[in-house]
């Protein structure tokens, strides 16, 4: 369950984040799966994990309707957004 700095008006019950290859980052309000909402537009399904952050705790403070943070410019090497669909992508192809 996310922690830290939640405002609690905003997510009373408590927040889970979850990640799936469908629908990508969400939040889930504990107790049972209610208000189960996207992050920005720019937390893509595969996204810098800087991004997934950084709007996270913009929804945690803010609320859902509160302030969104611009996308990240990314300096140096960045998480290999490729590669992991790639690897997502193959895992989901193969046979249970």
């Amino acid at each position: 369950m996310a922690r830290g700095r939640r405002a609690p008006e905003h997510w009373p019950h408590g927040v889970y984040l979850m990640w799936d290859q469908y629908d990508g980052w969400r939040l889930i309000e504990a107790g049972g799966g209610r208000n189960i909402d996207a992050l920005s537009p720019n937390s893509r399904i595969y996204c810098d994990l800087r991004q997934v952050a950084a709007d996270v705790q913009a929804r945690l403070t803010h609320g859902l309707g509160g302030w969104t943070p611009a996308p990240i410019c990314i300096d140096g090497d960045p998480w290999p957004i490729q590669a992991t669909q790639a690897a997502v992508e193959r895992w989901a192809a193969t046979p249970a």
